[in-house]
């Protein structure tokens, strides 16, 4: 008896141990990585401003919680093993000196470490086998080492590299003088990780973007979505609607980001508008909505923010629109209010490149960062010009590490549409297929759920037409209409003909003044001899 006591009682622990030991395991593994980022200035002298926004930008894409902190705003005992998984510093003006209390922290810290830039602290180094070397005054080719593209760089006046690292190296310099080397560009050793420089653009930004998510551990594969950004009601209609004719005979799938508005939407124009973006989600595209233009902040509008864009959801809802994410810039990620009363509302968002400084209005600055179930960090398609990509055939197999948007400005004219669609055509990377497999595109209000899953759309759990039999909209001539209308077609022509009588009167008086001058001074020239 007692031995059957003694089994069962050591059965019971067995199962007590797996329902509350395991399931706590596996979400401490599920969590997402806690990074602690920290950068010494925006040095925006240099205009290096927007490599601390795509930074932040990057992690968010990547599925990280990031805590940005400038180094002067650092305060000791931030940087623990118990609250961050990871710290990354970013060494954007060489000039300025990092706070001691971070380098201090920073040594004690036993998580991950990632260095961009020059200055590293002799503990850092110590971190990676292999010999540091400074070189200056040098032009490299960034290659990348799977062939997939390569790049040739400008001038790097200083720049520190690592080599024979025993751990993995990302991408190689090649030295363009007469002595040949190849140098690795970024390297990984067990949990640290070093990049000499970054840039959010060309082949320099791929890097370390693969670099980063490497380090985070992430090991997935995204192709870019095709994106056009800009959209919005005051936009040429017919310009919009021809770009949606051609665009559908690309067969791509795409996402339209525009903007809308609270008011004036029961005008012929808004009617217009919508129809409009109609035509566009009734092919391949998919529709999501730029946050509001921010041009001065006011404390005190009671959650204004929240209120505007729900409206403007149900407006869309209301004509058969189907937004499915928010696009916003990435300093919305920063502001605990435009995170709360905006970016919640949506499980897939577009984060855009800040613009200039001095528009960004902050509502309640934050430095932690939301995360999100898709983040796409959006890449002008512009950005990856100079890479020499490896095709395989008409597209390169490469595919990034993270969600990514690649986006083109809505054209404005029947120039730019031509532009925009031969780099369509041209693009050397695969635009990804919108519903096949990775993402759900999904958007929630008070009292409405948009969801797009398989290439379906859903309104509170219900599947809502695809809008395929959609029409284009021929947009009407605008004529004047009014009580004056025939007085002042009238003046118009009057006027018209006054200008051109005058003209041609002038032209006659020229001619005649002309030939009476000229006989004037041939007959003086005459008597003169």
């Amino acid at each position: 008896m007692n031995y059957r006591f003694k089994w069962g009682f050591i059965g019971l622990c067995s199962v007590l141990l797996f329902f509350f030991v395991y399931p706590y395991s596996v979400a401490s593994a599920n969590e997402p990585p806690r990074i602690l980022f920290v950068y010494d200035s925006l040095n925006i002298a240099e205009k290096k401003e927007n490599d601390v926004d795509a930074i932040q930008r990057l992690l968010t894409s990547s599925g990280a919680i990031v805590q940005t902190v400038e180094t002067d705003k650092y305060i000791g005992g931030m940087l623990s093993n118990t609250d961050y998984d990871g710290v990354i510093t970013l060494i954007n003006w060489p000039q300025k000196e990092l706070s001691e209390h971070f380098v201090k922290d920073r040594q004690a810290f036993s998580g991950k470490k990632l260095h961009i830039g020059p200055k590293l602290t002799a503990d850092e180094q110590s971190l990676f086998s292999g010999k540091w070397r400074e070189l200056s005054h040098r032009q490299f080719t960034l290659k990348d080492e799977q062939h997939f593209y390569s790049q040739t760089l400008g001038y790097q006046d200083e720049i520190t590299v690592l080599e024979g690292s025993a751990g993995l190296s990302i991408g190689l310099l090649e030295t363009q003088e007469i002595d040949y080397e190849e140098i690795p560009f970024g390297v990984l050793e067990k949990n640290n990780g070093f990049l000499p420089f970054f840039s959010q653009k060309g082949a320099v930004f791929l890097k370390s973007a693969e670099l980063v998510n490497q380090w985070l551990g992430e090991h997935q594969s995204f192709s870019p979505i095709l994106t056009i950004d800009g959209l919005n009601p005051m936009k040429d209609m017919s310009i919009a609607s021809k770009f949606q004719q051609l665009l559908a005979k690309t067969n791509i799938p795409y996402i339209i980001s525009t903007t809308s508005t609270n008011q004036n939407n029961t005008t012929a124009p808004f009617d217009i508008f919508t129809d409009i973006l109609r035509s566009f989600e009734s092919g391949t595209g998919i529709i999501f909505l730029e946050v509001p233009v921010v041009n001065n902040v006011n404390l005190n509008d009671n959650h204004a923010l929240s209120q505007m864009l729900e409206q403007q959801i149900s407006l869309f809802i209301e004509e058969s629109i189907f937004p499915v994410g928010l696009s916003a810039y990435g300093y919305w990620n920063q502001d605990a209010q435009y995170q709360a009363d905006g970016l919640e509302l949506s499980k897939t968002v577009i984060l855009r490149e800040n613009p200039a400084i001095e528009k960004q209005y902050y509502r309640s600055r934050t430095k932690k960062s939301t995360i999100f179930k898709t983040a796409f960090f959006n890449i002008p398609f512009d950005y990856l010009e100079g890479v020499t990509w490896q095709r395989n055939g008409n597209t390169s197999d490469y595919e990034f590490p993270m969600p990514v948007t690649m986006s083109f400005s809505f054209p404005d004219s029947d120039k730019e549409i031509a532009t925009v669609l031969k780099k369509i055509d041209q693009s050397p990377l695969f635009f990804y297929q919108i519903g096949k497999s990775h993402f759900e595109f999904d958007l929630q209000t008070q009292t409405q759920h948009i969801e797009l899953l398989n290439s379906r759309r859903y309104l509170n759990g219900k599947l809502v037409n695809s809008l395929n039999n959609v029409t284009n909209k021929v947009i009407p001539e605008t004529t004047f209409k009014g009580q004056f209308a025939r007085l002042f077609n009238i003046t118009n022509v009057v006027l018209i003909v006054v200008v051109v009588a005058t003209m041609s009167v002038l032209a006659v008086l020229f001619f005649f003044g002309r030939r009476n001058y000229r006989s004037k001074y041939i007959q003086k020239k005459g008597d003169h001899k």
